[in-house]
């Protein structure tokens, strides 16, 4: 009789243990929205375009109009024009045509000199605050997308600001010989981009990502929820045909 009971109990042992209730499985890891990838690369543009060149007109807009004495003495003017015209016996359709291209020269040489020269956008001040703005945007975004959390939105509300200030800077410098009818042509694009610099188009571009991002995702949020479909159909029984 022991050694029924023995038996059984080595037979128990040996079989595998049931096994226990499992615990509720580990949810799986929440995926970091894809709105902080837009507002990161929006962000890389707007810091590379700090680092790039402004636009001689573009920087002029940015100042305060300061009057200039330009030093017209080496340019040669009309007077100059026509007494070496004259020194030489041309008619006086030549001269004429001399005096307008003395004037024309003038102009041109005059305003080159009154035009800032080109220089990055982080020696400026808007530069600098934008610089500012894009890393803490990109720390932010960078350190959302690591914890899984959204994060960093007040840096992403103020670059609408930028935003709206790069969009009028756009429309309002005036890019000499510019058309926008022929903005498709790479020669009209080339004017454009020596009248507003590459770095400021670059923050043009970044915070226009940045923005339109934002924008969709609060109207997306705006949307109704929809209501889930009710079934409508009846249980059948079991077994009727």
């Amino acid at each position: 009789m022991n050694d029924v009971s023995d038996n059984q109990d080595l037979a128990a042992q040996s079989q595998p243990t049931a096994p226990s209730a499992a615990p509720e499985a580990a949810a799986a890891p929440q995926r970091a929205f894809p709105q902080q990838y837009k507002f990161l690369w929006g962000a890389l543009l707007v810091l590379i375009g700090t680092f790039l060149p402004f636009g001689p007109h573009l920087l002029k807009s940015m100042f305060l109009e300061v009057d200039t004495n330009v030093d017209s003495s080496a340019a040669i003017n009309e007077k100059n024009m026509k007494e070496l015209a004259a020194k030489v016996g041309t008619g006086a359709a030549a001269l004429d045509e001399a005096a307008a291209a003395a004037q024309e020269a003038e102009r041109v040489a005059a305003q080159a000199l009154l035009l800032p020269a080109p220089r990055p956008g982080n020696h400026t001040f808007m530069g600098c605050i934008v610089l500012m703005l894009a890393l803490a945007i990109a720390n932010s975004q960078i350190n959302g997308i690591r914890e899984r959390r959204l994060t960093g939105l007040g840096g992403v509300f103020l670059m609408l600001v930028f935003c709206g200030w790069a969009w009028f800077k756009l429309f309002d410098v005036a890019v000499p010989d510019f058309d926008w009818g022929g903005a498709y042509q790479f020669p009209m694009l080339e004017l454009l981009v020596q009248g507003l610099g590459g770095g400021f188009l670059l923050i043009l571009i970044g915070s226009s990502i940045i923005s339109l991002t934002l924008l969709k995702s609060f109207a997306s949020a705006m949307k109704p929820a929809q209501k889930p479909a009710v079934a409508s159909g009846k249980t059948s029984r079991a077994g009727k045909k």
